[in-house]
């Protein structure tokens, strides 16, 4: 299991919250005795990135349990993991891939098409670092 950040929450995360509340129909009150349900915390402001983290995830799986249409399927997840055990990358590595190119900050915010998007992008690194093993 990783580690718990201790670093404040981001604003993407904020916007997550926000926008998962409003699609669950959550009241700002509401919303902030979940806050303190799950963090115990007052504020959505001293919540930890680890802490936002699991409270996006709370706030999916009251929205549907977290298999809403449109985000990356499971077999999406199992080919970013495949790509990425190949190339040899950390989590670390994979996930400043995926804020790169997707702008987003966790994988399971993943779309389908940027789930897509970034597997294809894993693929064409994946071939040039064979093409650069074959020419040495």
């Amino acid at each position: 299991m990783g580690t718990r950040s201790i670093r404040p929450i981001t604003q993407p995360q904020l916007r997550k919250i926000f926008a998962e509340a409003r699609q669950a129909g959550i009241g700002n009150e509401y919303l902030h005795d979940m806050v303190y349900s799950v963090t115990e915390k007052e504020s959505l402001k001293d919540l930890t990135m680890s802490e936002a983290a699991i409270l996006i995830n709370a706030l999916v799986k009251h929205n549907g349990g977290g298999e809403r249409p449109g985000m990356m399927t499971d077999k999406q997840h199992w080919r970013l993991r495949d790509y990425q055990s190949k190339l040899g990358w950390t989590d670390a590595q994979l996930l400043g891939f995926v804020r790169k190119y997707a702008h987003v900050d966790f994988l399971n915010w993943l779309t389908i098409k940027d789930a897509s998007k970034i597997i294809e992008g894993l693929k064409n690194v994946y071939g040039k670092k064979g093409a650069a093993q074959n020419v040495q």
